[in-house]
């Protein structure tokens, strides 16, 4: 038993002087240095200074087309003070019955532009009515701005049910 004993621990030390000769290798994987890491972006602290709400019912009959499908009504936005930025953000809520073939996304227009490019976030045809949501946000100068949702659909034919557009302007 004392023989088994003394074998496993000379493999142990064998084995373990074998690992730290393999990792002082050139092309051996180093610790990363903090200078190799890539900080993260600062994180502001914003205070919610307006919440603006639009909420509707389609529900019966509107299908969307081709192209951008306003689904609530522009509302004017007020970034305040007299200077400085302000965020907005936007919670973003649909109910569609989405066509088939078909692919939709939720844009978000400030001041009559798709502030990114409308990522397309649904290409599942159902019968079933489903919830699409999305939450983005772009940083004005201070002052009143318009803020629209639309539904951009590659197809057309989607069913357009209820929608919560929330939006939020953050001072830093």
């Amino acid at each position: 038993m004392k023989k088994m004993w003394v074998v496993l621990c000379v493999l142990a030390m064998v084995s373990l002087s074998a690992w730290a000769q393999n990792a002082s290798k050139p092309g051996a994987r180093a610790p990363e240095a903090d200078s190799d890491k890539v900080a993260p972006p600062a994180v502001v602290k914003h205070v919610l200074k307006n919440l603006y709400n639009n909420t509707g019912d389609y529900f019966g009959g509107t299908t969307t087309v081709v192209g951008y499908n306003a689904i609530d009504s522009k509302t004017t936005v007020s970034c305040p003070g007299t200077s400085g930025t302000c965020l907005i953000q936007a919670d973003q809520w649909v109910q569609l019955s989405v066509a088939i073939n078909d692919r939709i996304g939720i844009c978000l227009l400030v001041d009559g532009t798709d502030i990114n490019g409308c990522p397309i976030n649904s290409s599942v045809a159902t019968s079933d009515y489903t919830v699409n949501t999305m939450s983005q946000g772009k940083t004005v100068p201070f002052g009143n701005h318009t803020v629209q949702t639309f539904v951009y659909d590659d197809v057309g034919g989607t069913l357009l049910a209820f929608y919560n557009c929330n939006y939020y302007v953050f001072k830093p």
